[in-house]
């Protein structure tokens, strides 16, 4: 039996936290996506939908042994095939495609994880040898910030963002010879412990 609280949600639950997500799930931006669906599905009460597989007993026994339908079951289902109707109304199809015959919440929750977590991870990778192979070379050094700042913001899109010493090393390792003293005054107050 599940030990998690089943609140009783409806249709319209789900149709006001709609107009909070702003982008559909794609292959590409599934941290992005879930940073919006994650705390939506927290506020209704029903993360343990997309964390547990377990869902409540089919019957009950009464203190006399009786058994009889658990009513707890039915919202159970009516919130996971709610959930479920909803995720899959916030996907792209090229995401649908990937998911097909999943039959709880939990299942394609799951299955998102394995299909567009590595995307991430090799997304990730990608980003960061861009960002280590930039150079200002013969761009100015507004291009060069530019290109900098959407390798930066692409890296944080996806939920892994620079910390602000990678992000003053890097940028000034690829400034170049010209900017020397730029760099070195940059790894100095990156060194000095700040109290």
């Amino acid at each position: 039996m599940s030990s998690y609280e089943e609140p009783n949600l409806s249709i319209q639950s789900f149709h006001q936290c709609s107009s909070l997500i702003s982008i559909k799930l794609s292959t590409t931006n599934f941290l992005v996506w879930k940073s919006q669906i994650l705390p939506l599905i927290q506020s209704l009460g029903i993360e343990h939908h997309i964390t547990n597989l377990q869902k409540p007993a089919d019957e009950i026994t009464d203190s006399d042994g009786k058994k009889t339908k658990n009513p707890k079951l039915d919202i159970w289902i009516n919130n996971d095939g709610l959930l479920m109707s909803w995720l899959l109304s916030n996907m792209k199809e090229e995401v649908l495609n990937m998911i097909f015959g999943g039959d709880t919440t939990y299942s394609i929750w799951r299955s998102l994880q394995e299909h567009l977590l590595p995307n991430t991870e090799e997304n990730e990778a990608q980003l960061k040898n861009s960002l280590y192979a930039l150079s200002k070379g013969m761009l100015s050094l507004e291009e060069y910030t530019r290109k900098f700042k959407e390798i930066r913001d692409k890296l944080a899109a996806i939920g892994k963002p620079l910390g602000d010493v990678d992000k003053v090393f890097q940028m000034a390792q690829g400034l170049g010879e010209k900017y020397k003293e730029f760099r070195i005054l940059s790894f100095v107050k990156t060194s000095i412990p700040i109290i």
